[in-house]
């Protein structure tokens, strides 16, 4: 800086050279435009000294002593003549500027000076390109963290997400693994989502995300060592936030999960980043200084630029966790074909062998695997029934989800009914006390039913008796499952239709598995007129205001079919795909777990079923389709 800058600018608090389009020699658009950081770091000792040798001037360098005791004992700060002095560069000095800050006012412990080099490695993107400068410290410290930020652990992550939005507002995404193989890629419709705004209003940048699952089976054969990686991840873990090149906090720091990954991570923990398990960084230059850092530098002002930049971020690893979502049910699925082929290979080839082997012996042989047969087909019958109850638990889990907030209906009926008696009781020669008191019983009486449901449908969901296998109508267990749930639906007014065929329609399974899938389409509706009622749009039902559940039941060949369906808003805000993943849901009462246990529970019966979004009434429609069991 020349004597000029120094006074001008650097002197000057609350000013600053910078400007929002200068650029660095290096290359990097400038940061900071109060001029008030340099501050707080030149109190943090008694006295400082400013040394400035300018490129132009290669034989001079000047001085300015800041003794802070003068300051305090002044009135104004008028008061303190400040000199620039002239001195001669001493041989061998380069260009550049020093503050030296002398009689630091507090100690240092080792954790501050390992918080201070954690600080500077980060500020220039360590795990990037860093444009213009890199800070070091000279500390044995430092010398070890920054060890560690190069140990190169990147190449043993699991995934790698790779996120951009370009100059016209358009969101692109990848995934890749640790090979750099591209797993899933994805264009700016598959990540907003969202035809009103289909452009993300904020400037151009990078997300980068590095996800580590942390099991010992996968750090086996990896160089680095699972203790090793955690003890890195501790140190680095957390999306960084790099405007301009320089680093901004507290986005990061420990605690400070600006994107809610941790929030995320509970609704499915097998398939999403946490701050724990990945480090991160979002970079960005914002040449047009849409962004604006707050007075003490401590992160941004949540304009609607931020707000759009966290909404991409946040789309972004929605649609990564979707992804492997996808792939882990897809996995699932062929694990199963797979095991059942081979089952039925290895039997065929058993039979073979068998034959060949002489009759006495064929005979022996064979009966010993009948009765293996026997007790694996019992154990694989204890598994199903383990299988059953689990869905049930299920099914009674996103039951009360559906219903539990709704307990606050009955029990404020039951008050103000209370309320209205305990008046009328104050008064028993009013004209209207005959007609209000049956009222206000009546309706205590429907609260107490609707009450009494809540308690008991868990108990009836439980019954060991249901998980037995048997031949039933599925008109039994349709009808079964709506008297179950009879006073809740009377509650919210709603109507259950049973269209039956008259012809013959008996299914094969567990009472437990038919209610799992019915129990959970009609919450499914319940939660869909519950969003209907919020958002205000009650009146889109087509062809009248009442809310309707219609079952409808065919028989075509050998199989039954059974479609479901409402006249609710349809299944919007998510698509007919996603919906069936576990954890997947689009109301604040929803486990995301209703239509996972449908498609299992369906599937394990041999049963199929699909959606559709808008069906014969305008709400969602679902087809399922069993065996006939005649």
């Amino acid at each position: 800086m020349s004597p000029n800058e120094i006074r001008d600018g650097w002197l000057v608090v609350g000013e600053s050279a910078k400007a929002a389009a200068k650029r660095s020699p290096g290359g990097r658009l400038l940061v900071g435009s109060k001029g008030l950081g340099r501050l707080g770091a030149l109190r943090l000792g008694r006295r400082a000294t400013l040394i400035s040798r300018p490129k132009a001037q290669p034989s001079v360098e000047y001085h300015v002593k800041l003794d802070w005791k003068e300051f305090d004992t002044a009135q104004l700060v008028e008061e303190i003549q400040l000199e620039v002095q002239e001195q001669r560069r001493p041989s061998g000095a380069g260009k550049g500027t020093e503050v030296l800050i002398e009689e630091v006012t507090f100690a240092w412990r080792p954790e501050d000076v390992k918080r201070l080099a954690r600080s500077l490695l980060l500020l220039a993107d360590p795990f990037g390109s860093p444009l213009g400068f890199k800070p070091s410290l000279e500390t044995e410290e430092y010398a070890d963290i920054v060890k560690r930020a190069g140990d190169g652990f990147f190449a043993d992550c699991d995934y790698r997400l790779s996120a951009k939005v370009d100059s016209s507002g358009r969101g692109s995404a990848e995934v890749l693994n640790a090979s750099g193989d591209i797993l899933f890629k994805a264009d700016h419709r598959e990540l907003r989502k969202d035809d009103e705004r289909p452009a993300y209003n904020t400037p151009p940048l990078s997300f980068d995300l590095w996800e580590f699952l942390l099991e010992g089976r996968r750090f086996s054969t990896r160089n680095v060592k699972l203790p090793e990686a955690k003890k890195w991840l501790k140190e680095f873990g957390g999306v960084h936030f790099y405007y301009r090149g320089v680093r901004v906090a507290p986005y990061g720091d420990a605690n400070n999960d600006w994107l809610d990954m941790n929030l995320r991570r509970v609704r499915s923990p097998e398939v999403r980043p946490s701050t724990n398990n990945s480090v991160g960084r979002v970079c960005i230059e914002d040449p047009k200084a849409l962004l604006q850092q707050k007075t003490d530098r401590l992160g941004f002002v949540e304009n609607e630029a931020f707000r759009e930049l966290w909404q991409f971020a946040s789309d972004a690893l929605e649609w990564m966790a979707d992804q492997r979502l996808q792939q882990r049910e897809k996995r699932r699925r062929s694990e199963r074909q797979d095991t059942e082929k081979k089952k039925s290979e290895a039997e065929a080839k058993l039979a073979e062998v068998v034959r060949k082997l002489p009759k006495e012996l064929g005979e022996s042989v064979e009966k010993a695997l009948t009765a293996q047969k026997e007790a694996q087909e019992a154990e694989v019958s204890w598994l199903m029934d383990e299988r059953q109850l689990y869905h049930t638990l299920g099914t009674i889990g996103t039951t009360a989800a559906a219903f539990a907030h709704q307990t606050n209906q009955p029990l404020s009926i039951i008050l103000r009914s209370a309320s209205i008696l305990d008046h009328l009781l104050g008064n028993p020669k009013q004209a209207s006390f005959p007609e209000m008191s049956r009222e206000a019983v009546q309706q205590v009486r429907h609260a107490a039913d609707a009450l009494l449901a809540f308690a008991q449908v868990t108990l009836k969901l439980l019954q060991h008796e249901k998980r037995r296998r048997e031949r039933r109508s599925i008109h039994d267990h349709i009808t079964g499952v709506t008297e179950l749930l009879k006073p809740f639906l009377d509650l919210r007014h709603v109507k259950i239709d049973c269209e039956f065929t008259k012809q013959p329609v008996t299914v094969w399974g567990s009472r437990a598995t038919y209610e799992a899938v019915f129990t959970n389409l009609i919450n499914n509706s319940l939660q869909a007129f519950a969003r209907q009622m919020v958002e205000g749009n009650e009146s889109s039902a087509k062809g009248s205001d009442t809310r309707r559940i219609v079952f409808r039941t065919r028989r075509i060949a050998d199989r039954v079919q059974v479609a479901v369906f409402d006249n609710g808003p349809g299944i919007v805000g998510i698509s007919v795909d996603d919906m069936w993943l576990p954890g997947k849901t689009t109301t604040a009462e929803g486990t995301g777990l209703g239509l996972t246990i449908v498609r299992d529970a369906v599937g394990d019966i041999g049963g199929s079923i699909s959606a559709e979004a808008h069906g014969e009434l305008g709400g969602a429609q679902f087809n399922v389709e069993f065996a006939a069991k005649d």
